[in-house]
């Protein structure tokens, strides 16, 4: 019997978001550290930033979601008495 190939399933490092509960990537570097780390990360889907141990990293199936692009170009909210 013939082996059915399906596509490679990809897959991430990173942590759920401890304020929208989203999952979130962490860089290559933080995701190989070992021990008694902390870093923070900002969220792609809430744009909050988190504190967060090496310990809460887990995989995640999919692809990471992408960062708003109103952030990436600079148009933040600005105060409206500004």
């Amino acid at each position: 019997m013939a082996e059915i190939l399906t596509p490679l399933q990809e897959s991430y490092r990173g942590v759920t978001c401890s304020r929208c509960g989203q999952p979130t990537p962490v860089s290559a570097m933080v995701g190989n550290l070992e021990g008694q780390h902390i870093f923070a990360l900002r969220c792609r889907a809430c744009e909050q930033e988190g504190i967060y141990t090496i310990g809460r990293i887990q995989d995640f199936e999919g692809t990471p979601r992408g960062r708003r692009v109103d952030f990436l170009n600079g148009n933040r909210s600005r105060p409206a008495n500004g």
